[in-house]
This record gives structure tokens, sequence and C-alpha cells, in this order.
């Protein structure tokens, strides 16, 4: 499952989301330290410990991918 965080949505929305995407890759994350990082989000501050659970969307860098294994493939 894909998520994508929006720094528009709630805080609590952003901590939910957050703490789904902890859970699908594995990583602990409680409550109140995904409630920590979704105010720092929201905030637009940047915090190491997100990186480990927001995903980018990078559809040209996907793209670029899927063209070279394609090639690979041929």
């Amino acid at each position: 499952m894909y998520i994508f965080v929006n720094p528009k949505d709630t805080k609590n929305k952003i901590r939910d989301d957050l703490m789904l995407m902890a859970a699908e890759q594995g990583q602990p994350l409680s409550k109140s330290r995904a409630n920590n990082l979704a105010d720092k989000f929201k905030k637009g501050l940047y915090d190491p410990e997100l990186a480990k659970v927001l995903q980018h969307s990078d559809p040209t860098g996907e793209a670029a991918v899927n063209n070279v294994l394609k090639e690979q493939a041929a």
C-alpha cells in the first residue's frame, strides 16, 4: 500500500499515516513519537527520523528505472 503524507492534512491524520507506514516497513514507532514527528512535519521542520517512514513519489525516477530494466531484459 502506498501512502502519501500531505502537510495540509490534520496533525492527527499525519500521525496516523506515519504510524501505518512505519508498521508496513517494520519500523517501531510509538504513538507519542509519531505525534511529535507529525507536529514537526506539519510545521515544516525536517527530522531525520522522518526519512525512515516517509515515502516520496518520484514518477520520473520510477519511469527511468523501468526503462533501464526493460533495456537490460532485451
